[in-house]
């Protein structure tokens, strides 16, 4: 007899949100091996054991505040997507692939609008990265001088500078692989715009 140690499953992988399509994949891949995706936080999967299905996954990241979805929902629903669930501000469908034709297991129309999504997760997701560096940058600005122009720093001072040093090349580690992975798409969906 299976218990439920065998009918969940946890699994910990982190795709950046520049990734939605190797998470959807990823998913679809799971649902083909007999496991359903149930949730996420982010980092951690949770999956439930069932027959081995071919559906399809998408997400889309739509901006619209989550007290103000119903429509959005509605619309998904309308088109044979089930909601799932909102993570990190992408929202979650599933929705059967046998028997679809190829253009009704897709959420978005053309490359177009696949460019606007691309667009407001940059907007909403690159603008924190920025408004944590400035005030970072901003109060420690006198403390970075005196370690810059060596007068009399105290050890404070050099902690400063290297917790906000650390912070911005973190950031910008960050900042450069999102853009990367950002190019690379819209490149993909410029071409079929």
């Amino acid at each position: 007899m299976k218990g439920k140690s065998d009918s969940i499953k946890r699994v910990r992988k982190f795709f950046s949100i520049a990734e939605f399509e190797k998470e959807e994949k990823y998913l679809t891949d799971m649902a083909a091996q007999g496991w359903r995706f149930v949730d996420t936080n982010g980092s951690i999967y949770t999956f439930e054991r069932c027959e081995p299905e071919q559906v399809v996954y998408r997400l889309d990241f739509s901006g619209i505040p989550l007290d103000q979805r119903d429509d959005y929902y509605a619309m998904f629903r309308d088109y044979g997507w089930e909601y799932l669930q909102d993570s990190y501000g992408f929202s979650y469908f599933r929705k059967p692939a046998e028997g679809a034709a190829p253009e009704d297991l897709e959420i978005f129309s053309d490359g177009a609008s696949h460019l606007e999504m691309v667009r407001k997760i940059m907007l909403a997701k690159f603008t924190p990265m920025i408004l944590i560096l400035i005030p970072c940058i901003t109060i420690n600005y006198d403390k970075m001088l005196r370690v810059i122009r060596n007068d009399s720093p105290t050890r404070a001072d050099w902690f400063s500078v290297i917790g906000v040093t650390l912070l911005v090349l973190t950031i910008a580690a960050l900042f450069c692989r999102m853009l990367a992975e950002f190019l690379h798409l819209k490149k993909k969906y410029s071409k079929s715009a």
